[in-house]
Parts: C-alpha cells; sequence; structure tokens
C-alpha cells in the first residue's frame, strides 16, 4: 500500500507554488511531470490533484488535464491555497 503522507506532500508543494504565483491560472499541469519530479506514481499525484480540484485550486478539464483556477474562483471561506 502507497505511504498516504506522500500524496500530502504533493498537495501542499502545489498549494505553495499556486500561492506565490509559481503555477499561474489557466497553466496546464501534468501528473506524469509532478510524479517523476517527487519520485512517486502517478496514481499518487492523481490523488493530489483530485484533492486539490475538490479544493477548487485546480480545474479538470476533461481531454487536456488540470489547470490551476483564477484566484477569483478559490473558496471565500479562506480555501485558497494560502490558507487551504
Amino acid at each position: 500500500m502507497a505511504d498516504p503522507r506522500k500524496f500530502m506532500r504533493v498537495a501542499t508543494e502545489l498549494r505553495e507554488v499556486i500561492a506565490d504565483g509559481t503555477l499561474k491560472p489557466d497553466e496546464a499541469i501534468t501528473i506524469g511531470e509532478l510524479a517523476r519530479k517527487h519520485g512517486v506514481d502517478r496514481a499518487t499525484v492523481a490523488k493530489a490533484f483530485r484533492l486539490l480540484a475538490s479544493e477548487g485550486l485546480l480545474e479538470r478539464w476533461p481531454g487536456l488535464g488540470y489547470y490551476v483556477t483564477s484566484p477569483g474562483t478559490w473558496p471565500a471561506d479562506g480555501g485558497g491555497p494560502a490558507n487551504g
């Protein structure tokens, strides 16, 4: 069984790079690229992406992949990348 902390580590780093503007709104982000960067399997990154999509930080565009959402679409309850 995969270490459950791995997907959280990937999700945390993604929140940080979204918050600091390294990843810009509408920028595509790939599962394969992050899996290689973090030395984890694609399923681990996919789980992190689903978590961030549920938080409103990423959006999945069928057939195209995941994209960073615009700050105006982040939850108003403080669920954005700096507070998520």
